[in-house]
């Protein structure tokens, strides 16, 4: 099935609805959590492998955060994700951008490519080849740079092949 515009939308909630309130059989019993809310400009819905794919001006919205892609697939059963171009994830007031990006909508958990992070509470800027988010405050970065100061020629940064690092500040550099 493929629609495309405001009918994409409104068809994509009903069937949310639906398949949320559906019986499923055990093994299919670890779904998404929700609410999410998805636009595209064209979007369908693969009934055998439970997955969405969404294309042209994505955004995914839910409780507490949005992500925008060119295009976008999830995985029902599992909640993983897939992004790709132009990925713009924004959670309560922290921001990942980059060209792709392989997330679970559950967990907040993935990895982030040829991206950048920004963290809010802390000032903190992020950015490398390879971003992955660990666990609930611990990110691991390949080729990253990391500083406090704002803009694109920062005053200072630190440049590493591997760090990682806490939201709070914490890492380790080599």
């Amino acid at each position: 099935m493929r629609l495309s515009g405001p009918a994409a939308t409104i068809l994509i909630l009903i069937i949310f609805v639906f398949f949320s309130l559906a019986t499923v059989s055990p093994a299919a019993q670890k779904q998404i959590k929700g609410p999410y809310n998805i636009e595209a400009d064209l979007l369908s819905y693969d009934r055998q492998t439970e997955t969405y794919h969404a294309s042209g001006n994505v955004i995914i919205t839910f409780a507490g955060g949005l992500v925008k892609a060119d295009s976008i697939t999830i995985d029902r059963q599992t909640g993983n994700a897939w992004a790709e171009g132009n990925v713009y994830l924004k959670s309560d007031n922290d921001v990942l951008e980059g060209s792709a990006v392989t997330f679970n909508l559950d967990e907040r958990t993935g990895t982030l490519y040829n991206g950048k992070v920004f963290f809010a509470k802390t000032n903190l800027h992020l950015q490398g080849e390879e971003i992955e988010k660990k666990g609930e405050a611990t990110y691991s970065l390949k080729n990253a740079n990391a500083t406090t100061c704002d803009g694109d020629n920062p005053a200072w940064r630190l440049k590493a092949r591997e760090l990682e690092v806490t939201i709070d500040g914490y890492g380790t550099i080599k």
